[in-house]
């Protein structure tokens, strides 16, 4: 989330060739190799911080100016991702405490969705009882574990379709961002109605949105060959943008309360593409 477009530059052909490589065969699945989680097995303890750090730096989505004039030329590899490591842990930590934090409690069982490498897990476990994590991708899940444990985090792989590891209202609170933008129009749904069952009586959902009001519901591919179309398709991320109209009807049909829709600017000075963003926020009855 949040780039400056004056610092970036494109990833060397190597890392596109192990994006893929580290995606598996999942549509959508960064970091999905199944193999992933054996080498967390079989490295010592001693090395998987930096081998959660390289594996995260395979994606174009978290760390972002590792590649940029960013940082000095003299700069280890390593020393790069640590400091990207470092950029993505204040970023999550002013989200969590200029959106999120208010609608959080001491008392709360709260649901990441769609957690990612634990960033913004670590900081929410800051404030309620209990986090469990969620993420398609176990190699992001093996990263999470390892570089944002604590001891009220639960990180979990979920199937992609269902959230049948949770017990029916069990859960206070669900936050998502940066995620059902990513979502097909069948997986949102879908989702939609395992929130609905998984919440408490009067349990919320905080979830960070694109709007796309005058867009069509999906959009994928793009210019290009086929080949690069196909890749895109495969192994890049959906974008769906949907309007405030749909969402709500959506939500309701779901048998949610209608849904509050924040623009992010009016609570949050963070310097992240979010800020141009919105929250929609929705309870269960």
């Amino acid at each position: 989330m949040g780039q400056n477009s004056a610092l970036k530059v494109h990833a060397p052909l190597t890392a596109k060739f192990l994006y893929i490589l580290a995606s598996g065969f999942s549509k959508q699945n960064y970091l999905g190799q199944p193999l992933i989680p054996f080498l967390f097995r079989v490295v010592t303890k001693k090395y998987r911080r930096s081998l959660s750090l390289r594996l995260i730096g395979i994606s174009p989505h978290y760390f972002i100016y590792q590649y940029s004039t960013k940082y000095p030329p003299t700069m280890s590899r390593i020393e790069i991702l640590e400091a990207e490591y470092q950029r993505n842990v204040s970023s999550r930590k002013k989200i969590c405490v200029q959106i999120l934090q208010q609608y959080l409690s001491p008392q709360m069982t709260v649901l990441d969705f769609g957690c990612g490498p634990g960033y913004l897990a670590q900081e929410a476990a800051k404030f309620c009882n209990k986090v469990i994590a969620v993420d398609i991708s176990c190699g992001v899940i093996a990263c999470a574990r390892e570089l944002n444990s604590s001891d009220n985090i639960s990180y979990h792989t979920n199937d992609g379709k269902s959230l049948s590891m949770l017990d029916d209202s069990s859960i206070d609170l669900i936050y998502s961002f940066a995620v059902v933008q990513h979502l097909s129009e069948e997986l949102f749904e879908g989702f939609l109605r395992e929130f609905f069952r998984v919440l408490k009586p009067r349990g919320k959902v905080v979830c960070h949105v694109v709007l796309g009001n005058n867009y069509p519901a999906e959009l994928e591919g793009g210019k290009g060959l086929f080949f690069s179309k196909f890749l895109r398709k495969k192994f890049g991320l959906l974008m769906v943008l949907r309007s405030t109209k749909d969402l709500n009807q959506k939500i309701i049909n779901t048998g949610f309360k209608e849904p509050t829709f924040i623009p992010v600017k009016q609570i949050s000075d963070i310097e992240d593409t979010i800020v141009k963003q919105h929250l929609f926020v929705f309870s269960k009855p």
